[in-house]
């Protein structure tokens, strides 16, 4: 087997909902959603890497003094060379926005409430064990109590309401 370490962010909105991204298809796992994140290169901290994905894959840059440490979380993939375990360091942070994706690496995003993406986990449209992240990071969130956004590089400080993706996150859980 394989060790994988992937910090990860979930990014909450106003409304508690968290940002989700739907890996494209060339992708491994295509098609499931995700949270904000990528694997940590050689000499780099989890908190430097989750922010320098984070801004990969959503043009959004954080400040990784502004990043709330939440728990680590490991997951197993099993396939035929025995599986590949990923470690996640996962980080919270408050803001609305609405992200600039990479094709090669989704092809939609979506502010999701706990239940939506608990409903999704039940459907096996997400990748493992994210609504135990996401849940576990909601409730960091709420401890910390102040739910407007601090103003940091990149950020306004407004926190604009967004509906969801381009237009394609209708989501029909029901």
């Amino acid at each position: 087997g394989k060790i994988i370490v992937v910090p990860c962010v979930a990014m909450f909105n106003e409304e508690r909902k968290a940002l989700m991204l739907k890996r494209s298809g060339g992708k491994g796992r295509s098609g499931k959603w995700e949270l904000p994140g990528g694997s940590l290169r050689f000499g780099e901290t989890p908190r430097d890497a989750a922010c320098r994905e984070f801004l990969e894959e959503t043009g959004f840059r954080i400040d990784p003094k502004r990043l709330e440490s939440v728990d680590t979380f490991g997951f197993i993939y099993e396939d035929r060379r025995g599986g590949v375990e990923f470690i996640i360091p996962l980080y919270s942070h408050k803001a609305s926005m609405e992200p600039v994706l990479r094709p090669d690496e989704h092809e939609d995003w979506c502010w999701m409430s706990i239940d939506e993406i608990k409903e999704l986990e039940e459907q096996g449209d997400t990748l493992l064990g994210v609504y135990e992240m996401v849940s576990r990071a909601l409730l960091k969130t709420e401890e910390l109590g102040d739910w407007q956004q601090r103003p940091g590089p990149g950020n306004s400080g407004d926190l604009a309401e967004l509906v969801g993706g381009r237009g394609t996150c209708t989501l029909s859980l029901h």
